[in-house]
């Protein structure tokens, strides 16, 4: 949501971490012939000297180029403080629908497949300090309509949401400014029954040595009270890479969350070395479990009835994008007031804003991710398992941690025997990156879907 300020990993200033917003007005290049890449557009003079129209970003190009399926440039220039010097800084997307390869200041920065997860790139060393900068994004819209081949991709290729030709950047774009230890990730699995949040923490040493510091947990109330409910901490070595440390904490009386009561916990994680605070990351989540026995639905071990709706989640002018939050969250009211405890997004990965309003309202939802079967779509070509697995993943990555999310669903109406056979493979991929979820398989070739669903 473009007014909607995301909650889960900022949701209060943070005393560490410099955020520089690149939304807003960029130029964008329409590329039907494809040409773009052998012109050198990414250079800023050539850039410069091609036919450029405005364009909001966040917002899918449909909404000034109708029915436009190929290739499109993205370019803006940007500035950042001097004070950054020294630091990492990461170029992050929240989505870009489809392929997207990245420039910054005439270098190559990187590429993304997939168009509707976020995405980063380490830029610290090709960014300028003391002059602007100029960034550049080449996009392979889906195809779905035209058959043609771009660039190896071909009609119906990837996975793609069908409600509307969702191309370019349709989610934020923002610089992130952290010391060279930084908090990379954190997922909170709730273990109810034990009164536990184990949190799971990746950590980035981008140093060239080791170092000693201390990792502090903290659950405290997202409403209310701001005491703190648990904390605990542990001093390691960081050794340089990656470190991946988990530490349980105890929550004495958890309040749970549910649709009647949408209660919600923040963890905060912390790096301190010595008296200096290195690092400071935050996420909501919430004490939930979902499961299934004998046939029925359980939530923190009572009998639920799920009442599900459909939710498009297409919007008349923004198309894949709601307009702003009051606008999402009158859907979500008036679905409750149906009676609908649940929703089932239609076969995309909702927008980060739109899961945090579910989070607070109370609605279960259905997390799906861009893959409509049926018998036509997406095409069995060689890279069918990999696209998939991008989407998967991704998805699980982005939103494990929304506890209104209470399932996966994984495929919609199965019918070629090639998808069939992704199922389990993709159901232990999602139950990799999620344990609170054990699950089972529901559906076969010609009829049903497969679920990634609580078992107990």
């Amino acid at each position: 949501m473009r007014e909607c300020t995301r909650k889960v990993k900022e949701m209060t200033k943070n005393p560490v971490r410099e955020i520089m917003s690149l939304d807003g007005l960029w130029q964008i290049i329409f590329d039907p012939k494809n040409k773009g890449k052998c012109e050198r557009w990414f250079e800023k003079k050539i850039f410069d000297l091609q036919e450029k129209r405005s364009i909001k970003v966040p917002s899918c190009w449909e909404e000034i180029e109708e029915d436009y399926e190929d290739v499109a440039w993205y370019g803006r220039t940007f500035k950042v403080p001097s004070t950054w010097k020294g630091k990492v800084i990461m170029l992050r997307f929240g989505a870009v629908n489809y392929l997207a390869e990245v420039w910054l200041n005439n270098e190559a920065v990187g590429f993304h497949e997939g168009g509707y997860t976020p995405f980063e790139f380490d830029v610290s060393e090709i960014l300028k300090f003391e002059d602007e900068n100029f960034l550049v994004v080449r996009v392979i819209g889906p195809l779905i309509t035209k058959d043609m081949v771009i660039d190896g991709i071909g009609r119906n290729d990837v996975p793609h949401w069908r409600g509307a030709i969702a191309g370019g950047i349709w989610q934020s774009v923002r610089l992130i400014a952290t010391e060279k230890i930084f908090i990379k990730d954190v997922f909170v699995e709730p273990k109810v029954d034990e009164k536990l949040a184990i949190v799971h923490v990746k950590i980035e040493n981008k140093m060239l040595r080791s170092q000693d510091v201390s990792v502090i947990f903290k659950v405290s109330n997202w409403k209310g009270s701001s005491r703190v409910v648990a904390q605990t901490e542990r001093r390691i070595k960081l050794e340089p890479g990656a470190t991946n440390l988990s530490a349980s904490l105890k929550i004495d009386n958890p309040v749970l969350w549910s649709p009647e009561n949408p209660h919600l916990y923040i963890a905060k994680v912390q790096i301190v070395s010595g008296d200096k605070l290195i690092d400071h990351f935050e996420t909501r989540f919430g004490m939930r479990e979902f499961t299934i026995r004998n046939g029925h639905f359980y939530l923190n071990g009572k009998r639920i009835y799920i009442k599900a709706g459909f939710w498009e989640g297409l919007y008349p002018r923004t198309l894949a994008y709601p307009p702003d939050a009051e606008f999402v969250r009158k859907e979500i009211l008036l679905a409750k007031k149906a009676g609908f405890n649940t929703l089932r997004p239609w076969r995309k990965p909702p927008p980060p804003p739109i899961l945090d309003l579910a989070d607070e309202l109370g609605i279960c939802i259905i997390g799906c991710p861009p893959i409509e079967c049926m018998d036509r779509w997406p095409t069995l070509t060689p890279h069918l398992e990999h696209r998939i697995a991008i989407e998967i993943r991704e998805m699980v990555l982005r939103d494990r941690n929304h506890p209104s999310v209470i399932y996966w669903e994984l495929f919609n109406e199965v019918k070629r025997p090639a998808l069939a056979r992704l199922k389990h493979k993709m159901a232990l991929l999602a139950r990799s990156l999620d344990p609170t979820i054990n699950y089972r398989r529901v559906g076969r070739v010609g009829r049903g879907c497969s679920r990634l669903s609580p078992l107990q």
